[in-house]
């Protein structure tokens, strides 16, 4: 009776209790359910299911990646986001539920747009796509829109890392199938790439925010530094954003940005200076904290 899915459960639960892993249930289920190929429901209900020796040893294996602390997403190597599993690895920011909002506020505004009868064709840009899980899930979303089949979106996602972009493609054709040609990948350091200049009804972005510091860096040791960390106490490449993105905002164009709420106030003001007489708000996410700033020229 040591090798059922039941028994092969419950210790590599109290292996990562023991390593004080904050989810160890969770984590040992989805560890479980990514190796047998298997729904949560299944392990539930086939408690007493024999597993090979193979199994187990993989399952071991990957325990013990978690209790060193590594991501359950890269060890399972997707992550689930807006409904969608996206592929990731080390060369992409693990998708995290308070950049949802992005995508839900970007809906809204696009959706509102395709029922006026003036209606205009549209051009939409993420800035630093990573996984490409703001835009893929965005045009995933429209697909689903009455008549958006009618209707003309542009959608353009950049990346700096080329390893990214990689990863990004990877998901546009695992999650949009045949829709996938329908976003234009370009590796750019911000607008750096001459094919993204031009004007843009919204550009979305989920850029490096978070400041330099030794416990945060320790913490975050899995992720590509390059996707989370920034200058300047976080503020250097989200300022360069705001300083540039008017250039190629169309009039009435808007910008969301996803922050750090330790910089909400400094990049309101930033912008105010970039932006007068412009829409600008900071909106607070579901903690109340100042997660992410509206721009509308």
């Amino acid at each position: 009776m040591t090798d059922t899915i039941q028994i092969i459960y419950k210790e590599s639960v109290a292996k990562l209790k023991f390593a004080k892993c904050p989810s160890p249930e969770l984590d040992a289920s989805v560890i479980l359910s990514h190796v047998l190929k298997k729904d949560k429901a299944f392990l539930i209900t086939h408690p007493d299911d024999k597993l090979p020796k193979k199994e187990i040893s993989k399952i071991n294996r990957l325990i013990k990646k978690r209790q060193k602390d590594e991501p359950i997403a890269y060890i399972v190597k997707y992550k689930e986001f807006f409904s969608s599993e996206f592929s990731v690895n080390q060369n992409v920011l693990i998708p995290r539920p308070e950049s949802e909002w992005l995508v839900e506020e970007a809906l809204r505004l696009i959706r509102k747009k395709i029922r006026t009868p003036d209606f205009q064709p549209l051009a939409i840009l993420d800035m630093g796509t990573g996984s490409g899980c703001l835009i893929i899930s965005l045009t995933k979303e429209l697909l689903k829109t009455k008549d958006f089949k009618t209707k003309k979106i542009e959608f353009f996602a950049s990346d700096i890392s080329k390893k990214a972009l990689f990863i990004a493609k990877k998901n546009a054709k695992k999650i949009l199938g045949n829709n996938f040609y329908r976003i234009k990948f370009f590796h750019s350091d911000l607008f750096s790439n001459h094919f993204l200049h031009k004007k843009y009804d919204l550009i979305i972005a989920n850029l490096p925010y978070v400041p330099f510091d030794n416990k945060t860096m320790y913490q975050l040791r899995f992720e590509p530094k390059n996707a989370i960390f920034a200058g300047n106490n976080g503020l250097e490449i989200i300022e360069n954003l705001i300083k540039d993105a008017n250039k190629y905002l169309k009039k009435n164009g808007l910008i969301l940005i996803e922050l750090d709420p330790r910089n909400g106030i400094s990049l309101e003001k930033l912008a105010s200076q970039f932006y007068v007489n412009s829409e600008i708000n900071l909106i607070k996410d579901l903690c109340g904290r100042n997660r992410y700033l509206k721009i509308r020229l």
